[in-house]
């Protein structure tokens, strides 16, 4: 029989140790990943603009998609090998994207069905074979032979391995959301008032806002990259916990 899986309260301090000592050495990998997608999709949608055809629109649009999506995939694949990798090493090649975009392939047949006809049974398949993808970064199996391996790992642990995930998610996700939009909430309103008390010029307004807008995309830029090294924390950490206490 299975032992139990690492304690919540472990999972979150894990998750919280790794935002502040490993950002810098992940913040190549997690910029990446935040970043580069949406640089790609803009490079391909400021074309539509200057001259829109239908054609080229179609294909625009499909080449954003497929290259937002390699560039999503490399970099994500990056900062969950770093923290699966116990050397704290990790790199990414050709074969990984590929063979990540397969894994993918194979469980969006088994997933879109299962919520098109049933929701529950899609939940539950998609938790059970959420550790599809950390299997082959870190033990090299591929295709149906990683996605069998995570059912096998999930069996019996259906709903440890979802409270594992979901809480601790939940909580980044509302703690970090307050706090970003108490952050910008302030600083918005200071430099308001600021302007408001020095009845600045119109200018002085545009510059004001701008400035207050560029603050407003760090923050949030901040917060998605506490939440993402959190993600793949908490995920990584649940693999290694399931493989380690996994008993046939």
């Amino acid at each position: 029989m299975s032992q139990p899986l690492i304690g919540l309260g472990k999972l979150l301090n894990n998750s919280w140790d790794a935002i502040l000592k490993e950002w810098k050495s992940t913040l190549g990998w997690t910029l990446g990943a935040i970043l580069v997608p949406s640089l790609i999709i803009i490079i391909f949608t400021i074309p539509q603009f200057i001259q829109p055809t239908s054609k080229l629109n179609v294909i625009l649009s499909l080449a954003a998609i497929i290259f937002s999506s390699l560039a999503s995939i490399y970099f994500s694949a990056g900062l969950m090998r770093f923290f699966l990798n116990e050397k704290k090493e990790t790199s990414v090649s050709l074969k990984d994207v590929l063979s990540i975009i397969w894994i993918s392939f194979l469980l969006t047949i088994l997933l879109v069905p299962a919520f098109i006809f049933l929701i529950i049974p899609g939940i539950w398949l998609s938790i059970a074979l959420c550790m599809s993808v950390p299997i082959y970064l870190k033990e090299g199996m591929s295709g149906w032979q990683a996605i069998k391996h995570s059912y096998q790992l999930t069996k019996g642990r259906w709903w440890a391995t979802f409270l594992s995930l979901f809480i601790p998610g939940l909580i980044y996700m509302v703690g970090v959301s307050i706090i970003t939009n108490i952050i910008t909430g302030l600083l918005l309103g200071s430099f308001t008032a600021v302007n408001a008390l020095t009845s600045g010029s119109a200018m002085q307004f545009g510059i004001t806002a701008i400035i207050a807008a560029i603050i407003a995309i760090i923050i949030n830029l901040f917060s998605m990259i506490i939440l993402m090294i959190a993600q793949i924390s908490v995920l990584t950490d649940t693999y290694k916990s399931l493989k380690e206490t996994y008993t046939n």
